[in-house]
């Protein structure tokens, strides 16, 4: 049985977004809940999670009100807080300071494909609407079309050939919006392409002639 109001510890309420970096013009989710490993304070019985956004037009959703979703205009830090309720009253507040910047997003095109030579690694930027992630409403749970594209801050990738074995055949880091890449001494047959970056991957195939 739970005897207390619940912590503002910073080891047990905790406050995560959805995905970094935090992006302007995109709808980002704030994720709240207490971490289950804690001796004697596990969930707390919470029932309710109440927040002071950083800015107007953010808005809370879920069964314990536990996301907080908000769309920054602009770059820089900003400051909201949050506290947990249970049958025994409010908790203190947890103190959370965000950084957002301006993102960039690219569709990645391969060409040419089927190739024999050399491949040509194309980044097309595309509109940030497309970017936007939306809430399931029943699984809480972030869907984004951000596992097909590329959002950073500058360009600073890594191509990676692998053999459908899995065995890393080539590899060329790269800032640039076109890159060439030399495949004449892979052997005919699929391959994989990687585009790393550290926000994820962006994974294609290729058949070499």
């Amino acid at each position: 049985m739970w005897v207390g109001v619940p912590t503002d510890n910073s080891s047990i309420l905790l406050v995560q977004p959805n995905y970094t970096p935090i992006c302007t013009n995109e709808s980002t989710y704030f994720n709240a809940f207490y971490n289950n490993y804690v001796a004697g304070n596990s969930e707390s019985n919470i029932t309710y999670y109440d927040w002071i956004p950083p800015i107007t037009g953010c808005y809370s959703v879920g069964n314990k009100n536990q996301v907080l979703i908000c769309n920054f205009d602009s770059d820089g830090y900003y400051t909201f807080r949050v506290r947990a309720q249970n049958a025994c009253g409010y908790g203190g507040w947890r103190w959370v300071y965000p950084f957002v910047t301006s993102c960039y997003y690219f569709a990645v095109n391969i060409n040419p494909n089927p190739a024999d030579d050399f491949i040509r690694i194309e980044l097309v930027e595309t509109p940030v609407e497309r970017n936007v992630a939306n809430l399931d409403d029943n699984s809480m749970e972030q869907v984004s079309t951000k596992n097909s594209e590329l959002s950073f801050i500058n360009l600073d990738y890594e191509i990676k050939i692998y053999d459908t074995g899995g065995y890393l055949m080539k590899s060329i880091k790269s800032k640039e919006i076109n890159q060439e890449m030399d495949v004449s001494g892979l052997k005919p047959g699929r391959y994989f392409v990687h585009i790393e970056h550290p926000d994820g991957v962006v994974k294609r195939q290729i058949l070499i002639n």
